[in-house]
């Protein structure tokens, strides 16, 4: 019995030996992969200690790179123009191993709570519109490849992902991203480029939860102060920041798409200010100043303070339109009268495509219509009628099958809701406001609550964004 235990160690000891001697990567380093072009990339990894590694990419020369006493090893390495041919990484550190299928393209991270993370299986008695067919016709030849990182909440910073790339079967489009997927897909389409989306999200959580711990306590040192029951880790402040996206920060991106918000719905006065500090500090994490970020607008839903989830929205649009290099995704024409209930619409489909637009203006300039918003920019009182001016590239228009506009309302000073009517304005770039309570006017608003939709749209289909205006 002695011998045979002593055998079963040995055999285990000489495994683990094995395991080892060959060069170990992280998860974010796998077939399948996608690597930005026309960058200079971190490659990391673990090997026995003071060994020289020998790396031969397929599209340039060998190279040497010397273990520490820990055994970690780094190196940087060229990452050549996109060019839709399936590249490789060969490893030596005195027993061989590759890396293989990999494409050089875009890489994008999508983050953010439930809407982003909703995957094409849907939640129960949510559905994803399309899915069928998307998943019928998915195909592991598309150069689009999928990473989607381990839900881990960590209270300090983690240096390590767990995940996998994969191609686009079946199998593993159902489990991805609706929304993350449909950004890919249309932009590997419109760029005719391998595209890789790093899925990082996690739903329910807040801002506040993928934010550092310094960057909390700047907005909110009380937040600290409460205690959590172990299945509900994930509400603490900073550990999705921790988690999922620290351990990120080596691996090189082009941009990011963020939809998130939800949770936060209480509290949209402070909102603005903490995704922004999240912006900074996420493009300080990365060196990149000028990183992308999209911004997804939330949806309608029939929140009990609708009104605070409309100021969400401008709080979400102001981000935008204040810090560079971000632009807005509106989603107030994306659902339907009967998702009144449903936080997470079944139409993932344009809010995928509407990211993929307003990457390829801002970031590649390949299309610069059809990705800006109509808005409210000023006002005009004449003593029979008041108009609302709005920017907008193209002339308004009502939604199909629409003869009214639909929610604008105007108040008083002591918040009634005044009787008046609106039509678009002749020049079809305003709107114009008659009735005999017109002098009363104090405010304007549109869209302007939890689920209240409104059908004006720009002649790209783009809707009139969520607005609330006092009247000078």
């Amino acid at each position: 019995m002695k011998a045979i235990s002593l055998f079963i160690i040995l055999l285990a000891s000489f495994v683990s030996l094995k395991t080892h001697a060959k060069v170990v990567l992280p998860d974010l380093f796998s077939h399948n992969m996608v690597l930005q072009q026309n960058s200079t990339i971190k490659l990391w990894g673990l090997a026995k200690p003071n060994r020289v590694v020998h790396i031969q990419p397929s599209w340039t020369n060998a190279m040497e790179v010397k273990t520490g006493k820990d055994g970690k090893w780094q190196l940087l390495l060229q990452i050549p123009k996109a060019d839709l041919q399936p590249h490789c990484i060969q490893f030596n550190d005195g027993e061989k191993s590759a890396l293989t299928n990999i494409f050089f393209g875009e890489v994008w991270l999508c983050s953010g709570q439930s809407n982003m993370e909703m995957t094409f299986k849907g939640f129960e008695s949510e559905f994803v519109a399309h899915a069928d067919s998307v998943l019928d016709h998915a195909n592991k030849d598309l150069p689009l490849r999928l990473f989607k990182v381990k839900r881990n909440s960590q209270d300090s910073p983690g240096t390590e992902v767990d995940g996998t790339w994969t191609t686009c079967t079946r199998e593993q489009v159902e489990r991805f991203s609706a929304v993350g997927y449909f950004f890919g897909e249309h932009l590997c389409k419109t760029l005719n480029v391998p595209v890789g989306i790093i899925l990082s999200a996690w739903g329910g959580s807040k801002v506040e939860g993928w934010m550092s711990e310094e960057l909390v306590r700047k907005h909110s040192e009380e937040l600290f102060n409460t205690d959590f029951a172990d299945s509900e880790t994930w509400k603490k402040p900073e550990v999705m920041y921790n988690g999922m996206i620290h351990p990120l920060k080596d691996f090189c991106i082009k941009g990011i798409c963020w939809y998130q918000g939800e949770a936060n719905v209480n509290s949209p006065e402070t909102y603005e200010a903490k995704l922004s500090d999240m912006i900074l500090l996420w493009r300080t994490l990365w060196t990149n100043d000028s990183l992308p970020f999209l911004i997804v607008e939330i949806a309608p839903f029939a929140y009990d303070n609708g009104e605070q989830a409309a100021d969400l929205r401008i709080a979400q649009r102001k981000v935008a339109e204040t810090l560079p290099h971000c632009r807005f995704v509106s989603t107030n024409d994306l659902v339907l009268e009967e998702e009144e209930k449903n936080i997470h619409p079944s139409n993932k489909l344009d809010v995928g495509i509407r990211l993929a637009k307003q990457a390829a203006c801002m970031v590649y300039g390949t299309d610069n219509s059809c990705v800006d918003y109509p808005k409210v920019k000023g006002f005009m009182r004449t003593s029979s009628d008041l108009t609302i001016l709005i920017q907008s590239d193209s002339e308004l228009r009502l939604t199909t099958g629409s003869k009214t506009i639909e929610g604008i309302v105007a108040k008083n000073s002591e918040g009634k809701v005044l009787p008046l009517s609106f039509e678009l304005g002749e020049d079809r770039k305003s709107i114009v406001a008659k009735g005999t309570k017109l002098a009363e006017a104090s405010t304007v608003s549109y869209a302007y609550g939890g689920f209240v939709l409104g059908n004006i749209q720009n002649a790209c289909g783009l809707p009139l964004m969520v607005f609330n205006e006092k009247i000078p």
